[in-house]
């Protein structure tokens, strides 16, 4: 459904008012997903769609850019219009990927993303919006935000894309409503798709409208949003989307992510806890803050106080010295913590603080005689810089064994 488009012009225009994919003109993606509301649907017997489409002439084509024939049956229903063309929008479909993302040196709205952006005279009613989300977890939490008419501050801030498609706690499960529903769901692999159309919210525009939904996780987590805009334009109003190749439709969303992993570390987030004094401890993505962590990931141990301690089991595949070398995180909020094998310290504390949340980079904690078999690697917080936040949390990326030789 991705390789055939929808093309749709009205009344002689050189190019198409609606382009879209078929499957995300009518609704859902990546592929076939059976839902209900009142404008579109997908059912065991086909696809509808009952948007009001006037015009005074029409061009409709399905145009197949696959390798595999699609038989394709349709039914179009029509009826002279009610009222002069002249008073009526012609109705806009733009499907798009990360088009018009704005210059976030010039206007510093970096996570604002761009559901729909076009000048003229019109009404936004609505959109489908494809996640590609293959690590898994909640994508969303972005808020909407609608400029009307060259608004320096949006009239439409709401409170989060959980509530604007319409399911607050970002639940996985399929749903259907006349006006939102989730039509497909898939945590793992990671694609998700939600739509919310505005018919009993009316959004006008008169000169210019951008629509846009907060994105929080970058690209390279990979969390990436393909959307499909559903819009009303006076005929002499500007619709800037064009044509999207097959190869940008396809195959971003078919594989999950390769993610970066140090040879030979063991994971903090994987590690046997033998014992926890305070606090507790859970595996915390870091693709947020860029790729300098291991399988991007990160044993985060918060709610500790100084004393508290974490021990993990740790194993050593053959008797000899090595050098025990590790990863961490530092941040305004994480404290000091001073480190111990088998009960016997490794060098003096280290600092964890910093005004932003970067890794430390592989640190050597020291050097060791470690027979073959299973070892302890404690962590105790022993304090916080003057300038931190006094929450003495840690962030635990791996532990590296190196022979000496």
């Amino acid at each position: 459904l991705r390789s055939a488009v929808l093309r749709v012009y009205w009344d002689g225009q050189a190019n198409p008012a609606i382009w879209a994919p078929l499957g995300d003109f009518f609704g859902a993606a990546p592929g076939y997903a059976k839902y209900k509301t009142l404008p579109l649907g997908m059912s065991g017997e086909g696809f509808y769609s009952f948007w009001y489409m006037p015009f005074r002439k029409a061009r409709i084509e399905i145009v197949n850019e696959g390798q595999k024939s699609l038989p394709v049956q349709w039914t179009i229903k029509h009826a002279p219009l009610s009222r002069p063309i002249e008073t009526l929008g012609r109705f806009h479909v733009k499907w798009h990927r990360d088009s018009m993302l704005p210059d976030a040196k010039k206007t510093g709205r970096v996570i604002d993303w761009p559901m729909l952006s076009t000048h003229g005279r019109g009404r936004y009613v609505g959109v489908m919006l494809h996640i590609w989300n293959p690590r898994g977890g909640w994508w969303g939490e972005g808020d909407e935000k609608f400029w009307v008419d060259g608004e320096k501050f949006p009239s439409t801030h709401g409170t989060g894309s959980e509530d604007y498609f319409g399911y607050a706690w970002s639940s996985m499960k399929i749903f259907n409503q006349a006006l939102h529903s989730q039509p497909n769901s898939d945590p793992r692999p990671g694609n998700n798709s939600v739509n919310r159309w505005h018919l009993a919210d009316n959004v006008p525009f008169q000169f210019s409208f951008q629509g846009d939904i907060e994105k929080y996780w970058p690209n390279a987590k990979p969390t990436l949003y393909a959307a499909t805009a559903y819009w009303y334009l006076q005929e002499d109003g500007s619709d800037p989307y064009g044509y999207a190749p097959l190869e940008s439709r396809l195959g971003y969303f078919s594989k999950p992510p390769l993610t970066p992993r140090i040879k030979g570390a063991l994971e903090g987030e994987t590690m046997n806890v033998l014992n926890i004094s305070g606090g507790k401890t859970q595996a915390q993505d870091m693709s947020e803050f860029g790729g300098d962590w291991s399988d991007l990931s990160q044993l985060w141990w918060t709610q500790s106080k100084p004393g508290d301690k974490l021990t993990f089991a740790f194993n050593v595949p053959q008797s000899g010295r090595y050098n025990l070398k590790a990863n961490f995180t530092k941040a305004r909020d994480y404290g000091i913590a001073q480190f111990w094998v088998d009960d016997e310290k490794l060098g003096t504390p280290i600092d964890f603080y910093d005004p932003n949340v970067i890794p430390t980079g592989e640190i050597t904690l020291g050097s060791r005689e470690l027979s073959a078999g299973e070892h302890k690697f404690t962590i105790e917080i022993v304090g916080a810089n003057e300038k931190a936040d006094k929450s003495y949390m840690t962030g635990f990326d791996y532990l590296r064994l190196e022979p000496v030789k």
